[in-house]
């Protein structure tokens, strides 16, 4: 029976002088109701926050043993996904995983992003002309790992100068990242720049309501750079664990990515998707869990 159909034969029901106190009573549960899921955002959604800080840790943790077993049965890996694995290390040390790294690195050899994962590997060199679209971007990636420093940095500049969305965004951040990491010194004006990105990169993550690649990278960019409050960590990571297949990965994505004037459709692998969900847990883990929601319906 519909709620209209309720309340008619309700009040139909009753002395005519208890007509307008019901009225008033039914109008202000409804009222109520409509409050408690606009302010909120949805009571079913805020009901799944209404968990303790206990039960949340439990699901992530469980979710990261899991997406942990799946990427260290990978064969092989991308140079991207084994530094990100090294995050996890710095983070949680782990003689296991450690020694998966190593071997792992030790397979990869002449990569033009080797730096990344190993110090010892030797720049390498960046043509003069970093050609145009997509490939233009694939450049501009590498510019950390590059020589001479000069036009690495005019690269790094290059990138950064435009505004930008989705992954191109987010690379945005990592050039930087990885520029410091690798040790190749950039200028003040560029460095200044990181708060802003992660910025645009929360803004973006707010207004996102399903699970992608892109969601888990923004996640892992926003978890373990940024300081984004403890309601919003709690919702990517509810996003995250939910999202999850039962071999402990997460669905493979497709997306359209436009640079330069020009557009491809990239597919990022498994372990792409694996290793940023990895990062996210792991820091929510270890810095977010221990926040209380207490919301009452």
């Amino acid at each position: 029976m519909g709620i209209h159909r309720l309340f008619a034969a309700k009040v139909n029901s009753m002395p005519i002088d208890k007509h307008f106190s019901t009225v008033k009573k039914v109008i202000m549960v409804l009222l109520g109701v409509v409050v408690c899921c606009a302010g909120l955002g949805g009571c079913a959604s805020e009901r799944k926050l209404n968990i303790s800080p206990q039960q949340r840790k439990a699901k992530a943790v469980k979710a990261y043993d899991a997406a942990l077993a799946a990427i260290m049965r990978e064969p092989s890996l991308n140079v991207d996904v084994i530094w990100a694995l090294k995050e996890i290390l710095k983070l949680t040390p782990n003689k296991t995983l450690r020694q998966f790294v190593n071997d792992k690195t030790a397979s990869i050899e002449k990569h033009p992003s080797l730096r990344l994962i190993d110090p010892n590997a030797p720049r390498i060199d960046l043509p003069e002309n970093p050609a145009s679209g997509i490939a233009r971007f694939s450049k501009y990636l590498l510019a950390p790992f590059g020589r001479p420093r000069e036009r690495a940095i005019s690269y790094i500049n290059d990138f950064l100068a435009t505004k930008e969305s989705g992954y191109i965004l987010t690379h945005q951040f990592y050039v930087l990242e990885w520029a410091e990491q690798t040790g190749l010194e950039l200028p003040k004006q560029l460095t200044d720049k990181k708060p802003n990105i992660l910025k645009q990169i929360l803004r973006e993550q707010l207004k996102s309501k399903s699970f992608s690649d892109l969601y888990a990278e923004r996640a892992a960019i926003l978890l373990h750079y940024g300081k984004p409050n403890a309601k919003d960590a709690a919702k990517w990571i509810d996003t995250i664990v939910n999202a999850q297949l039962k071999d402990g990965n997460w669905p493979v994505y497709s997306t359209l990515l436009t640079y330069d004037g020009q557009s491809a459709i990239v597919t990022p692998p498994a372990s792409h998707t694996a290793v940023l969900s990895l990062l996210a847990l792991r820091v929510y883990i270890n810095e977010y869990y221990t926040v209380v929601f207490n919301f009452k319906l």
